[in-house]
């Protein structure tokens, strides 16, 4: 299912719609913080971190080779579940996208962060969910849709939603804001299962809007007078940033559908693992 892009004349629009609401005080939330990837969000203090390895194991069980080798989670949170169970709705995941692992070894031009978002309307997720899932996860696919795809150029961010429908018509649903600093693109991804995507509102305002670079990471506009047109034009850099694309297109689609994968499958067929279980299931394959 493909989506429209959009690109915002007002872009504070969007910025504000994300924004946490006046009612959310300090008190109230958690600073996550990212040393190595230099930014900051909010989570809720009725969150709590999903452990690396249990986020491993997740994408091991329903992830293709490929899905397994090109996913990287840097870290997830979902709201304290009271049975005890990892990766329970409303959860969030962010994913990191540095541009050198692309074969670009700069920060995109801001006429190529354009280009680069109007791409995520093409996303085929069905194509995505054949390449990077493995058989089993791939029958919990069903018509995924991405929304219209909106680019905030004053902020440098992107928003979409997503749908998935599910067996018991309980669709889960998803809210991707994509933050293009100086090194990386940082995706953070929160879902939910449809019923209760009115209550969890704030916590997803609150988690989406409240993520800032560190100032030595945060994008730096370029001004265009200093760049020459002819290293505009050369095929090396013409060549680079198509690869780029590719990657950034292929692999936001892939992880939609893994983070989405993620909560269908292991509920459906009881992969779920206990707060108590996960030291015992890293034991076992060692």
């Amino acid at each position: 299912m493909k989506a429209r892009y959009i690109l915002l004349l007002l872009p504070a629009i969007t910025f504000t719609a994300l924004l946490p609401s006046e009612n959310c005080s300090a008190k109230n939330v958690n600073n996550y913080r990212s040393n190595e990837n230099g930014y900051t969000l909010e989570i809720p203090n009725r969150w709590e971190q999903i452990p690396d390895k249990i986020i491993h194991e997740y994408i091991r069980l329903l992830a293709s080779e490929e899905g397994q080798s090109t996913i990287f989670f840097e870290t997830a949170f979902q709201r304290k579940a009271k049975e005890g169970l990892w990766f329970q709705s409303p959860y969030a995941i962010v994913q990191i996208l540095k541009y050198s692992d692309f074969f670009l070894n700069r920060q995109p031009k801001e006429n190529e962060l354009e280009f680069l978002v109007k791409q995520m309307s093409g996303i085929n997720t069905v194509k995505a969910a054949d390449e990077v899932l493995n058989p089993v996860a791939r029958g919990l696919v069903i018509d995924p849709k991405i929304g219209e795809v909106y680019y905030d150029s004053d902020n440098k961010l992107y928003t979409f939603s997503i749908e998935i429908k599910q067996p018991n018509d309980d669709n889960l649903m998803g809210q991707i804001v994509g933050y293009f600093g100086r090194s990386a693109i940082v995706q953070v991804m929160f879902y939910d299962i449809k019923s209760n995507w009115i209550q969890s509102e704030a916590d997803r305002k609150l988690i989406l809007g409240s993520f800032y670079f560190d100032p030595a990471f945060k994008y730096v506009p370029i001004d265009s007078s200093l760049v020459t047109s002819k290293r505009i034009e050369t095929k090396a850099d013409k060549s680079a940033f198509r690869r780029l694309l590719e990657a950034f297109v292929g692999g936001a689609g892939a992880s939609l559908i893994i983070a989405f994968v993620i909560i269908v499958g292991l509920f459906l067929k009881g992969f779920l693992f206990s707060k108590g279980e996960e030291d015992s299931s890293s034991d076992s394959e060692r």
